[in-house]
């Protein structure tokens, strides 16, 4: 889900499906994803249920009941550690010919998702 368009990959087409979250009736996945809700509680599970009570059904702490709107951030949850690792760097250059200021930047990250 990104900026609450969620995004369905398929094997059979090109192009993926997008659907406004706000739209959805129902949804039931079998794949683990990372859930975020609104009062910043993490989940790890699946997801189940129509958009008014949905069922999160998660191994820490058995099933949760949330409301479609409480659900901010939905992230896919790989098994090996290649899926779960990332990592980017970000590279600028301004150059300010008044003053012959040249200035160079960089940033990096790195992480791991765990379920925890």
């Amino acid at each position: 889900m990104d900026r609450a368009v969620l995004v369905i990959e398929t094997d059979f087409s090109d192009s993926d499906f997008q659907i406004e979250w706000p739209e959805i009736a129902e949804i039931y996945t079998t794949s683990q994803f990372i859930i975020t809700l609104k009062n910043r509680e993490e989940y790890a599970g699946t997801i189940e249920g129509p958009r008014d009570s949905l069922r999160l059904i998660t191994n820490e702490k058995g099933i949760v009941t949330v409301q479609i709107e409480d659900i901010v951030l939905l992230k896919g949850f790989e098994g090996t550690f290649k899926d779960r690792f990332f990592a980017n760097i970000d590279l600028g250059f301004s150059l300010t010919k008044a003053n012959n200021l040249r200035q160079f930047s960089t940033r990096s990250n790195i992480g791991y998702s765990e379920r925890k």
